[in-house]
């Protein structure tokens, strides 16, 4: 058996949340990402409305609305660690860094030339980095007043998906079929070839692998060190639509949505599904998971976000 294995077998298996605590509604478009603050008290969701907002999945109840800057969907979010800000890319070409409190706009970091997919903060919160359809990753600067990009990479032959930092590596998904690795410290970077366009991924929490989104249908739990491909999963449902996946906080499992309108988990031992649970009558774009482990979220394109506990 692999090494990888053998310690993830001797792991406490996690207790994925399955039972619909709330639904979460408010937006008038489809929903393409929710995602949890650091402490997991609150969430944002981003939509084909134009908007994004900020509710408290424990209560179930919306806080807040922000709207009025994007001129198109929100694809994408960043929530800082303070909760004093966040960062929110979509259609408009654009990046806008909001101040919570006050609702109003503190950066816009233009040139990209296609919608942006993806954005992250770097450790410290000093950089902001976009992928783009245009297939371009981008660095912002958040410390000083320029507003031209620290760096672009061009690797990319198709649209970037995803974005991933971690410390002094960026993990770059795209439609080429790549899942690319930058080591900033050392300037280079390695390419693992998915052999079909690459929709999403998941860096495991103990940096050993990632799981990647394809467009075949198939999550590929990928080994970072090798190269190898440790395993495949299928059962959910993928043609065209990007699907978010992620690792439980023991990284025994896989958590990811699907077409059907449900959200599947796999166990990391085996290829196909061991649960899914429904409440949702469109395809599950994105999920997430609690810092304090008790809920999940589902945003799905039928305008809803379930709370899962």
């Amino acid at each position: 058996m692999n090494q990888y294995y053998e310690k993830l077998s001797l792991k406490t298996k996690f207790e994925v949340p399955q039972q619909v605590h709330a639904v979460l509604k408010g937006h008038k478009g489809c929903i393409y990402q929710v995602k949890f603050n650091k402490n997991g008290e609150y969430c944002m969701s981003c939509s084909q409305d134009r908007s994004i907002i900020l509710w408290n999945p424990n209560k179930g109840t919306l806080i807040k609305q922000f709207s009025g800057l994007h001129n198109y969907e929100i694809l994408d979010v960043a929530i800082g660690e303070d909760n004093s800000k966040f960062c929110s890319v979509g259609g408009d070409k654009s990046a806008f860094l909001w101040d919570v409190k006050s609702d109003k706009l503190l950066r816009k970091f233009e040139g990209h030339t296609n919608r942006i997919n993806t954005v992250s903060f770097n450790d410290d919160e000093s950089v902001v980095i976009t992928g783009s359809f245009d297939t371009t990753i981008r660095f912002w600067d958040l410390k000083s007043n320029t507003y031209k990009p620290l760096d672009i990479f061009k690797d990319a032959q198709d649209s970037v998906s995803k974005v991933v930092i971690n410390k002094y590596e960026v993990l770059a998904s795209s439609i080429d079929g790549k899942v690319r690795t930058y080591d900033l410290r050392m300037g280079l970077v390695t390419n693992d070839d998915m052999k079909h366009p690459v929709l999403s991924f998941s860096l495991s929490n103990d940096k050993k692998t990632y799981a990647a989104s394809c467009m075949d249908g198939g999550i590929r739990l990928v080994d970072r060190e090798k190269g190898e491909i440790l395993n495949t999963y299928s059962g959910h449902q993928v043609k065209d639509i990007t699907i978010g996946v992620m690792h439980s906080f023991d990284d025994a499992y896989l958590i990811t949505g699907s077409e059907d309108g449900s959200v599947y988990y796999y166990d990391l031992l085996q290829s196909k599904p061991i649960n899914q649970f429904k409440n949702h009558v469109r395809t599950v774009s994105a999920v997430d998971l609690s810092p304090q482990r008790n809920f999940i979220l589902s945003g799905s394109l039928d305008n809803t976000i379930t709370v899962w506990k």
